[in-house]
């Protein structure tokens, strides 16, 4: 079975979550406070570190179809990397930034939607 939590851009109401077409929506949850999460601007990015605030996500349960195209959208393996992670509701993959994301400011509530 394969998971993916997400934390922006692909969260319900938000731009991108048409890529989750198909994928089976288990729940919100938090991640221990190791991602921070950064504004890039139109999208978010997290890298490993020590944050303010859990990251808020959800978790979506998704064929390898679905992954294909999320690796696609999240120009994985380049721009971003992923990694299985604990969640509350299950392992699942989590995109990070490849890079040190220059400039931009941390989202200290961990929570996209309340940038």
């Amino acid at each position: 079975m394969l998971q993916v939590f997400v934390y922006g851009s692909l969260r319900q109401g938000q731009v991108n979550h048409y890529w989750m077409e198909g994928a089976e929506f288990i729940g919100t949850c938090q991640l221990d406070p190791d991602w921070v999460l950064y504004d890039l601007g139109p999208y978010p990015a997290i890298r490993a570190g020590k944050a303010a605030a859990p990251l808020v996500g959800e978790v979506y349960r998704i064929t390898p179809e679905i992954l294909a195209k999320l690796d696609e959208l999240e120009e994985y393996p380049d721009l971003y990397g992923r990694e299985e992670v604990a969640t509350p509701l299950g392992s699942a993959w989590v995109y990070f930034y490849q890079t040190e994301p220059q400039g931009a400011v941390e989202v200290v509530s961990g929570d996209w939607l309340t940038r």
